[in-house]
């Protein structure tokens, strides 16, 4: 009788170290498969600008941050590319070198780790048109510029007052060189800019 007790008390014991082993590795591996890096952000998206981009992308939930990472040759990679840590949405890089076209790739970060890397996009920043020449004449004047390598298209910016910019100038679109604005005030100074587009934006 004694050692039956005996064996039923291990096997008691042996029962209950199970299952507290069974319970902790059980919620312990739970909790450990739940944490993982975020997803890789979608929707990347590219503008340019004179000698900069923005890049824009989907929020993705569960990330802290996210890093960018560019490079002037396709299929960028966390390796490969230059990178900007805790970037922002949209991201703005400065810096680039007109004409040359970038590729951008972004990842999302938590504190378990880093993200795969989103889809690749890419953008040209055009150079501003140089070369600018106005001629008046009757109510109207003449802007003529230099071509810009990988301009779809141009704007054109006046007004009265000196330092016209792409906000306070009444805009032109789809203009070509020599461009002719009429119905101009006789006497009163004009003063015009010139912007070249593509599909990515705007110098």
């Amino acid at each position: 009788m004694i050692q039956k007790k005996q064996l039923f008390s291990w096997l008691a014991v042996l029962c209950m170290a199970l299952m507290t082993l069974a319970v902790t590795g059980c919620g312990g591996g739970g909790n450990d498969s739940a944490a993982a890096a975020p997803a890789k952000p979608a929707n990347l998206a590219v503008t340019s600008g004179s000698a900069q981009a923005s890049v824009s992308w989907t929020a993705v939930s569960g990330a802290t941050s996210y890093n960018v990472y560019y490079g002037t040759t396709a299929g960028v990679t966390t390796v490969t590319g230059t990178k900007i840590s805790n970037a922002a949405i949209p991201q703005t890089i400065t810096g680039l070198t007109d004409g040359t076209p970038y590729y951008f790739v972004v990842t999302a970060v938590n504190s378990i780790g880093e993200s795969a890397i989103s889809n690749e996009a890419s953008a040209t920043s055009l150079a501003k048109p140089a070369g600018i020449v106005t001629s008046g004449g009757d109510s109207q004047v003449t802007v003529s510029w230099s071509t810009v390598t990988g301009a779809t298209s141009y704007s054109i910016y006046y007004g009265t007052a000196a330092g016209v910019t792409t906000s306070t100038g009444i805009k032109i679109s789809n203009a070509t060189s020599p461009k002719t604005h009429a119905g101009l005030t006789h006497g009163t100074p004009y003063f015009f800019v010139v912007t070249a587009v593509d599909a990515s934006g705007e110098s």
